[in-house]
């Protein structure tokens, strides 16, 4: 009688506050370097083109159901978008690799349709460590080519412009005002978020000295921001001599390591201010929850943007009790011994009426 007291004592403390509103932004790493033709000069798209296996055969072992594409390509960047706002993807984070460079062209082209097609979604920009980086005319260049003249599109978080900076390795770095700037990264570099966290389901890895850096729950920034991935396998990088060193997390895709991450992220739900899942289409890093055909499992098209969808969805319409954001620990406890004297009270009153 005791523990139904208590249980129905908590179920009308929760009827009765209502349920929170949930203004929590969740968006997406995306990757514009795909499909440029360095011979051509032009985004033609296809095998052997940017980042399709440009640097050698078997890099890219996962096919996308759009085909080997251009990010340029504005029909496959309306099916993109549609797929990310219909699983709730409510932003895309740009990797951007300098003025010079076709992502910067690739990112342009990204707003423009933004606004061509009126589209309730936004961006904003994680720059890249690229080489000869100029802190101050990135900051400029960005304000002055996408802030402002895209400002409906411009994502914000806490009232200003949202820009991210991947481990800088370059001397010069600051934060500038206009922005609310943070690092994404992982330790032993001075970060301000945790870029990924593997939890418990590292499958194998070679040459890393502090692998622990990298496994572990999801970490939640004093800012409120969290960032999770479905996997991780760098593998092929590696075979190709293009690293040093590898890491393979949940790689056949059944230890449920998103899973897991969502999970994490939904129970701390009252802590989080905003999500960002690596990534849409990192086929290097086999991160990518863009429909494809899955080399190693032999999984298709939307077996890893469906779970996002439903896992959003959950993440969204989640409510904590109102009054348990309301009271401090000291205040609930003082609440429910209250409840538990009130029920031992009850019962003595019935059997000194017996």
């Amino acid at each position: 009688m005791l523990v139904c007291f208590l249980l129905f004592s908590f179920n009308y403390n929760f009827k009765a506050t209502g349920l929170e509103e949930n203004d929590v932004p969740v968006g997406v790493f995306f990757y514009v370097w795909y499909g440029y033709n360095q011979t051509s000069l032009t985004w033609t798209g296809g095998n052997g083109t940017s980042h399709w296996n440009d640097g050698g055969a078997g890099i890219v072992i996962d096919y996308p159901i759009f085909g080997y594409y251009s990010s340029n390509n504005n029909d496959t960047l309306k099916e993109q978008i549609s797929l990310m706002r219909d699983a709730g993807i409510d932003f895309i984070v740009i990797s951007w690799w300098g003025i010079k460079d076709y992502t910067n062209n690739a990112s342009r082209n990204v707003f423009k349709f933004l606004v061509g097609n009126g589209m309730d979604f936004k961006a904003c920009f994680i720059i890249e460590p690229y080489e000869n980086i100029n802190y101050t005319q990135v900051y400029d260049y960005i304000f002055d080519n996408f802030v402002e003249p895209y400002n409906p599109w411009y994502m914000r978080f806490e009232g200003k412009p949202l820009i991210f900076f991947f481990n800088p390795v370059y001397s010069g770095f600051y934060k500038d005002g206009r922005f609310n700037a943070f690092v994404v990264g992982n330790p032993p570099n001075d970060v301000d978020i945790i870029f990924w966290k593997g939890m418990d389901c590292l499958d194998e890895y070679g040459g890393f000295e502090h692998i622990e850096y990298y496994t572990g729950d999801p970490v939640i920034s004093d800012e409120g921001i969290v960032s999770i991935l479905p996997r991780y396998d760098d593998k092929a990088l590696y075979d190709a001599g293009s690293r040093q060193t590898f890491m393979r997390f949940d790689r056949l895709l059944t230890k449920n390591l998103y899973g897991k991450e969502w999970n994490y992220v939904i129970k701390n739900k009252d802590k989080v201010k905003m999500v960002l899942i690596y990534s849409w289409n990192e086929y290097h890093e086999r991160s990518a929850i863009e429909p494809h055909y899955d080399y190693t499992t032999g999984k298709s098209q939307h077996y890893l943007l469906n779970p996002t969808k439903y896992c959003i969805k959950q993440f969204k319409e989640y409510r904590t009790p109102q009054y348990m954001h309301d009271l401090g620990l000291r205040e609930s406890i003082i609440l429910v011994s209250v409840g538990v004297l009130v029920a031992v009270a009850w019962l003595l009153k019935k059997i000194i009426k017996k």
